[in-house]
């Protein structure tokens, strides 16, 4: 009895072992990347990595990778996938064929490594899978759902490049300029030279950049360094800016605002709807504001008794002047119905 069940376990350890068995298929292709404009990628259920290729040549290395117990089922059912290539006039074409009758028991994934020659268009689609983009020359347009987006360095500075993320998560080291549309994503940025944001459920962590655009719904973002700031709309969004700021215009309903240091504002716009502002700065905050205001445009009254005991009413709005003729060029204007302005 014992030898039997000896054998039985045997066997099945056997089994697993089989089941662990990895069959593949590669589909690989080279071009001449001379003549070509673009190169795309379209897949799904695997991961796309994107490399500089070292010469005019673009480089396709495709591999279908399916798990099963056995050989036979396994490449029967590589049989069933393809990877297809598409040449035309001024772009190339990478497009993953899976099975409209694709049984849900099948393990299977599909990944890409390419090569791509700098200054060309790099267009990439991905559903449930990851893309990595190394240092590059060129310019991206990457679409990612359900996966994770990994993007080393893309030295190209022009708003072609633009990345769409829908349940993802963004990794980005430098870009130098981009177009950033979100849906119920993580993204994390260490430097931009400038971004343009249109965004909903999404969280954001940016260590630095230049110049910031964004239309933003129920959005969390915290921006550690900044210079010019433009928020068209944010409806139920809260923005937290934790150093210098040299130029903001944001209009906001809803929300919540907290600048964590202010040093030297040339220009503040604020049109705020219900929304909450905070101003955490210098030990010396009134007369650091004072010496940067020549104007405010209706805030709440215990804050403009903060920076002049007596402030003008003409209109139901309040008017607050330092009367400092050095900083005559640096304004503050905060237009405020609701909400709460905060200075500690």
């Amino acid at each position: 009895m014992r030898k039997l069940i000896y054998l039985i376990l045997i066997i099945g350890l056997c089994n697993i072992a089989k089941a662990q068995e990895v069959y593949n298929q590669k589909y690989d292709k080279t071009y001449d990347g001379k003549y070509v404009k673009e190169v795309r990628i379209i897949n799904k259920y695997g991961n796309i990595n994107i490399h500089q290729s070292a010469t005019d040549s673009i480089i396709f290395k495709a591999t279908v990778n399916i798990s099963n117990y056995l050989e036979k089922i396994a490449e029967k059912q590589l049989e069933n996938f393809n990877v297809t290539y598409l040449i035309k006039e001024d772009y190339v074409e990478a497009l993953t064929r899976i099975p409209v009758d694709l049984k849900a028991n099948i393990n299977f994934r599909i990944d890409f490594d390419v090569y791509v020659p700098k200054n060309k268009i790099i267009k990439a689609s991905n559903k449930f899978g990851d893309i990595y983009c190394d240092s590059l020359n060129n310019h991206i347009n990457i679409d990612i759902s359900y996966g994770n987006l990994n993007i080393k360095n893309i030295s190209q500075m022009s708003f072609k490049n633009s990345i769409k993320l829908s349940y993802s998560k963004a990794e980005i080291g430098n870009i130098e300029d981009c177009s950033l549309k979100s849906t119920n994503s993580k993204i994390f940025i260490q430097s931009i030279n400038a971004i343009d944001i249109n965004s909903k459920n999404s969280t954001y962590k940016i260590d630095s950049l230049s110049y910031f655009k964004s239309n933003s719904y129920n959005d969390y973002m915290v921006i550690n360094k900044a210079k010019k700031i433009t928020i068209d709309k944010a409806d139920y969004s809260t923005f937290l800016f934790n150093t210098y700021v040299e130029n903001a215009n944001i209009k906001m309903v809803n929300g919540n605002i907290k600048f964590q240091q202010i040093e030297d504002f040339n220009y503040l716009k604020l049109d705020l709807l219900n929304t909450n502002i905070k101003f955490s700065t210098l030990e010396n905050l009134e007369y650091s504001l004072v010496m940067r205001i020549k104007n405010c445009e209706y805030i709440t009254k215990d804050f403009a008794k903060i920076i002049d005991t007596n402030p003008k009413e003409e209109n139901g709005f309040t008017y607050i002047t330092n009367n400092a003729d050095n900083y005559i060029e640096s304004k503050i204007f905060i237009k405020a119905n609701g909400g709460k302005v905060e200075i500690k």
